[in-house]
């Protein structure tokens, strides 16, 4: 498996995907990654059986670190949230394969990788039948060592910088058409050289570059989350000085894609 602290931006090879389907369930998997394709290789019992798996501190509790010899590795099963999760909790409506969760994640990290972004290196998905319904899993590339920027954001407000390579990061997806749905200080990671990746691209999509509205909506999310994140210890004053140091980074950049497209 390549790795996922490579120089991001340079373009890759795509990916070679093989697709394997049962009377129950269906995988897409990475040829390239090094394992070979089972269903087995979805559930956690599997890597815990290996002593290779520990949970991480997602919200929901639905995500795994595991190990396959020197890979590290992140196999994350798709939840509902909110009041959903009451009422199907892990459980979504079939419409067709390319509409599921977890295929439909796969394979936009599978053009950003391609692309040369910075995203974990997509490995495998699959999607189990339950009648109408289905489950959904999603195995990846784990970025290491890095930590999301939610727990160190108080400690990077005197790192402008930092913020200045977020903001450029941003618009380097958003110059290749890329909406995350959930654009947050969660799903942003930071090494400690300070390179940046992003990640939990469920319900992404492939937008038009130019279009203004769904950038900005992108960063008005990332802008509430990281005043939520800052509210009760620091002066907004703080972090807006921050935000426009981003927000600077952000359309600076923007602007050289727009302008190295149109020559």
């Amino acid at each position: 498996m390549e790795n996922v602290s490579a120089k991001p931006f340079v373009p890759r090879t795509a990916i070679p995907v093989q697709t394997v389907k049962t009377p129950t369930s269906a995988m897409l998997f990475n040829t390239d990654a090094g394992l070979s394709c089972s269903e087995e290789l979805f559930g956690i019992e599997y890597w815990q059986k290996r002593h290779t798996a520990r949970a991480t501190d997602s919200g929901r509790g639905a995500a795994w670190f595991v190990r396959h010899e020197d890979d590290h590795l992140v196999l994350r099963h798709f939840r509902r949230g909110g009041m959903l999760q009451r009422l199907s909790g892990d459980r979504y409506l079939f419409t067709g394969l390319s509409r599921t969760r977890s295929f439909a994640e796969f394979r936009l990290l599978c053009e950003m990788w391609r692309r040369g972004l910075p995203v974990p290196e997509p490995v495998g998905a699959r999607i189990h039948r339950h009648g109408v319904m289905y489950t959904a899993d999603l195995l990846m590339g784990r970025i290491t060592p890095a930590e999301s920027w939610s727990g160190q954001l108080a400690d990077t407000l005197d790192q402008p910088r930092l913020w200045a390579a977020i903001g450029r990061m941003i618009a380097d997806f958003h110059a290749h058409g890329v909406c995350h749905a959930d654009l947050n200080a969660h799903n942003i990671l930071i090494n400690p050289d300070e390179r940046t990746w992003l990640i939990d691209f469920d319900k992404g999509s492939l937008q038009k570059a130019t279009a203004y509205r769904w950038r900005q909506r992108n960063l008005a999310r990332l802008q509430r989350s990281v005043e939520k994140l800052l509210r009760n210890a620091y002066s907004r004053a703080d972090w807006r000085d921050n935000w426009s140091i981003l927000q600077d980074a952000y359309s600076r950049r923007f602007m050289e894609w727009r302008h190295s497209s149109s020559v």
